[in-house]
């Protein structure tokens, strides 16, 4: 897709713009008054706009008038970021513009042994301001702010001249001339420049515009070739002092320039060369449509750079809050976790101590009743199974059982116990009786262990295993006599 650019050139009041489609001029427009105040910038911007028939939004401007200086800085080697800071510091110390701050565009690094110098052109910050706000009424964007300077570096690579060389240049600037060494490289460096007034009493430009009074700076009885045959000679030797570059060419760029310097004298050692130029009235608008944002001298660079400088603040201090947020969620997310966690562990931990106080009171039951039973046949310091049990059949034995004879003897990890006495219940009730007793003994808390007792002799089936139930000393008519044998685990 071709590029479509409206570019302006302002230069000492005269205004003229061209509108350039793929390279090729699709409209042109000559403001037929001197523009001088910032005040009118918005109201000549939109009439360059209609009538060039402009539909696009890429606005370059090519400034030149008494605010606008060049300044040649020497800077110390380093990173790109760390020379533009410096430079930056720089200017705001010199104070160029006074109380006013200064917007500057900067050339290609110029080397010189062990640092390297950079040519800085100058404007005041306002003017910048004013031209990006006139643009953006109209809906445009300003994408560059360039010297007559920086638009001749770019059209010395047109001129026949060998790569490497050093040449003076020169062009018409409606009442005044520009003067600038450059050296003819892949992308054409500009080493200095500088803005000679000329003087042309009378005389109405070519494009029917008169200028603003041409500011005279000659003393009286001087000619005018004289003072620029001087400026040029200046300029050479300045040239040749700093750069240690030698100048034999001067190149004359179109019909104006060529007038200026029709009495002028060269310097010794150097040669003019008359270079025509096809439309010379938008020549440095036609020209400077070719730049860009990021060609070298734009004055905008600073004030974007320094917005996106900003803007990449901004951002990282979002990116820097975005993170801050998701390391809060992040450690939110984990503390409700842990609490989360601390939460079951809790609650795990109050059923373990509900089972432990549940089995703990059931022992303590447990131990209750056992020393019950302990101290209603004794103390806990009789002895453990004997006398316990003695007592046991003292307290706890039915009253129709009369006990004779009580056994306890130790087997192994047992206790063998045998039990005999006599009954005084009728048949009917012996039987009941004495089942009745043998669950209790069963259930004591001694939990005996039935082997043989009266009742399972009576209904053994074979007479042969069974054998005569003892009878008990002191028996008596009406009592029968009973036994039982048991075992303590």
């Amino acid at each position: 897709m071709s590029r479509s650019v409206l570019s302006i050139s302002w230069l000492n009041g005269q205004v003229k713009a061209v509108h350039m489609r793929g390279g090729q001029m699709a409209g042109t427009w000559v403001c037929p008054v001197v523009v001088e105040s910032l005040d009118e910038v918005q109201s000549m911007i939109a009439a360059a706009v209609h009538d060039t028939g402009y539909n696009g939004r890429e606005v370059v401007f090519v400034v030149e008038n008494r605010n606008l200086l060049y300044h040649l800085q020497e800077a110390p080697m380093g990173r790109k970021s760390l020379i533009r800071g410096f430079l930056e510091r720089r200017v705001a110390q010199s104070r160029f513009f006074d109380d006013e701050p200064a917007a500057f565009g900067v050339s290609h690094p110029i080397l010189v042994k062990n640092s390297q110098r950079f040519l800085l052109t100058l404007l005041p910050r306002k003017w910048l301001l004013n031209l990006r706000e006139g643009c953006a009424a109209e809906g445009l964007q300003l994408t560059g702010v360039f010297s007559p300077a920086s638009v001749l570096a770019r059209h010395l690579n047109q001129l026949p001249v060998d790569p490497g060389q050093q040449v003076m240049m020169t062009t018409d600037l409606g009442g005044t001339l520009c003067l600038m060494v450059g050296r003819k490289e892949k992308e054409s460096q500009v080493l200095f420049a500088r803005t000679v007034t000329v003087t042309q009493a009378g005389a109405a430009p070519a494009d029917g515009v008169r200028g603003p009074a041409p500011l005279r700076v000659v003393r009286p009885g001087v000619r005018e070739g004289d003072r620029l045959e001087q400026e040029l000679n200046r300029t050479r030797l300045f040239s040749q002092q700093q750069f240690e570059a030698s100048i034999s060419q001067l190149w004359v760029l179109g019909a104006g320039a060529q007038s200026a310097l029709a009495e002028t004298r060269l310097p010794d050692g150097v040669s003019s060369h008359f270079a025509p130029l096809e439309e010379e009235v938008f020549f440095l608008a036609r020209e400077a449509s070719h730049l860009t944002n990021r060609s070298a001298g734009n004055l905008l660079g600073q004030i974007s750079g320094q917005e996106v400088e900003q803007r990449r603040l901004v951002a990282m201090a979002m990116a820097a809050g975005l993170v801050l947020s998701a390391g809060v969620a992040g450690w939110t997310t984990h503390v409700a976790h842990a609490r989360e966690l601390e939460v079951q562990t809790l609650e795990a931990q109050t059923a373990e101590a509900k089972e432990l106080n549940q089995e703990a009171i059931r022992l303590w039951e447990l131990t209750s009743a056992r020393q019950l039973l302990v101290s209603s046949v004794g103390t806990q310091n009789d002895p453990p199974i004997p006398l316990l049990v003695l007592r046991y059949f003292g307290a706890r034995l039915p009253d129709p059982f009369v006990l004779n004879r009580l056994e306890i003897n130790r087997s192994s990890n047992r206790w063998q116990v045998k039990v005999e006495g006599r009954q005084t219940e009728s048949s009917e009730g012996f039987l009941a009786a004495v089942q009745s007793l043998e669950d209790q003994l069963t259930n004591s808390p001694f939990k005996l262990q039935i082997i043989s007792s009266t009742r399972s002799r009576i209904f053994q089936e074979s007479d042969a295993e069974s054998r005569t139930i003892p009878t008990t000393a002191g028996q008596s008519e009406g009592e029968r006599p009973f036994f039982v044998e048991a075992i303590i685990p």
